[in-house]
């Protein structure tokens, strides 16, 4: 996928990544449940869940504070109907209804999760997934494969994919379209048309064509894993790419830093998310968004 602007080529993509549903077929099946399409669903299957034998935790996600946080609350936010800013400006409006709405989902889900869930990363979630320890939960995708890795997973062929949850019953699941792209920079000392050459050698169709498991290829020869199939069901559904304005970085880490205080029952949800504006409105105009 050529990536473009104002008409000039500035990278290739090659791959994708979201986040989407992880979740225990055996644990599923033995308790006659459903996978979830909506977060109501999922709050539903995890109190049925709770005390299931075979697993610790009814949901997990990365809700460590800081990045990944900051991510949980983009994806449900976004699916909510939310806005992160006022259209075309850099003006946040993420700390209206719809973001005190999202926190308050981000709260019940924490219920049902492990009692140390605020400090775990990607990597924590995907062990605890492949221990046994979590039932359901949404991931990066780049981390399916390794549920079928017998020298790490304790589940091979036991965890299903599906596409993430939506927050309104027919919206889009709640999650966001990554891409990683090669780039050539402008000021490399090696030779341009050899560097791209070796780039394009690593995306030849049989690269693709026969390394489906290793990554979620953006190529019409690739052949989809069982691991992809939600990957392309949730592009299908619609789901909206990460934000990309230059300032959304800034809002990014100021909701990460501080809605983790109401998650922990230190402040309201409006507190939170207005600490969060503040700090963000400071950096904006300090680096000229405002």
């Amino acid at each position: 996928m050529l990536v473009d602007q104002g008409g000039w080529i500035y990278a290739i993509a090659f791959v994708t990544n979201l986040q989407h549903f992880f979740y225990r077929k055996d644990l599923f099946e033995q308790a006659g449940l459903g996978v979830p399409t909506t977060y109501a669903e999922v709050l539903a299957v995890a109190e049925r869940l709770r005390g299931a034998v075979g697993t610790e935790t009814p949901y997990g996600a990365a809700f460590k504070v800081g990045w990944d946080l900051g991510t949980e609350f983009t994806n449900l936010h976004l699916a909510a109907g939310g806005r992160l800013f006022e259209p075309g400006t850099a003006e946040p409006v993420f700390n209206g209804e719809t973001g005190a709405a999202t926190l308050e989902l981000m709260k019940r889900l924490l219920a049902h999760m492990s009692p140390n869930a605020p400090s775990l990363a990607t990597g924590d979630v995907t062990a605890a997934i492949q221990q046994g320890r979590i039932a359901m939960g949404t991931l990066w995708a780049s981390r399916a494969e390794a549920m079928d890795d017998p020298a790490v997973s304790e589940v091979v062929g036991e965890i299903g994919f599906a596409p993430a949850p939506a927050v309104l019953p027919g919206g889009p699941p709640a999650s966001t379209l990554f891409w990683d792209a090669f780039v050539v920079p402008k000021t490399t000392r090696a030779d341009r048309e050899t560097v791209f050459q070796e780039l394009m050698a690593g995306l030849s169709e049989e690269t693709v064509r026969t390394g489906g498991d290793l990554a979620d290829w953006i190529r019409s020869a690739a052949v989809p894993s069982r691991c992809s199939e939600a990957v392309a069901a949730s592009i299908r559904a619609e789901t909206p790419s990460f934000p990309t304005q230059p300032f959304f970085a800034l809002a990014h880490g100021v909701i990460g830093r501080n809605i983790g205080d109401f998650l922990a029952g230190g402040e309201s949800a409006k507190k939170s998310l207005d600490d969060a504006v503040a700090d963000y409105r400071k950096a904006a105009e300090e680096q000229g968004f405002l």
